[in-house]
């Protein structure tokens, strides 16, 4: 199970986003922060059982930072440049997704890219594979999903999600500039 929150200091958007966090990961919990401590929060990671929690911090009012803390302790930090939130990448769809079926990553990722597929490799305990596009998988996929990443171009790494019914872009849209941990 995963954890998702917001730092202390949030604004709607980035309640939004957490919001569309929690759709696409969705064996995961998602509460308010409020005035909780790190000391309280890793208590509660372990209080839960849970693998990981992720905590958004803001940039300007927008989402700046993923902070990902895993139960073992380790911690990484994801840099975003950008995001696109579900509402604004497809309004007209409303997919609940039950789950992720497939981690899809561009062929002959660069660094960055590689480095978020082992990073959502372990939050989804999927395996990344490598495809030139995104498939979709058929009519048996109703409510799933497929994450996609691909490279950007100037360094960066877009981070989406695609319905695997039909390979429609559901979202939400990160981009994503940079990763320090591990």
């Amino acid at each position: 199970m995963l954890l998702i929150t917001t730092s202390r200091r949030t604004s709607n958007r980035i309640r939004s986003f957490v919001r569309d966090l929690s759709i696409v990961f969705p064996d995961s919990d998602r509460f308010n922060r409020g005035s909780m401590s790190m000391a309280e929060l890793k208590a509660r990671l372990k209080h839960h059982d849970t693998d990981a929690a992720i905590i958004v911090t803001s940039y300007q009012g927008n989402p700046g930072r993923l902070k990902v803390y895993f139960s073992d302790g380790e911690a990484r930090i994801v840099q975003m440049t950008g995001c696109v939130l579900r509402r604004e990448v497809s309004p007209e769809s409303n997919v609940r997704v039950n789950r992720v079926v497939r981690l899809s990553i561009g062929l002959k990722p660069a660094e960055l890219t590689t480095n978020m597929a082992d990073l959502l490799s372990d939050l989804t305990n999927m395996k990344p594979v490598e495809e030139n596009a995104v498939y979709p998988m058929g009519p048996d996929q109703t409510n799933n999903a497929i994450l996609r990443l691909q490279d950007a171009g100037s360094g960066k790494t877009v981070w989406t999600y695609y319905h695997a019914l039909d390979g429609a872009e559901i979202g939400p849209r990160i981009t994503v500039s940079g990763l320090r941990g591990k």
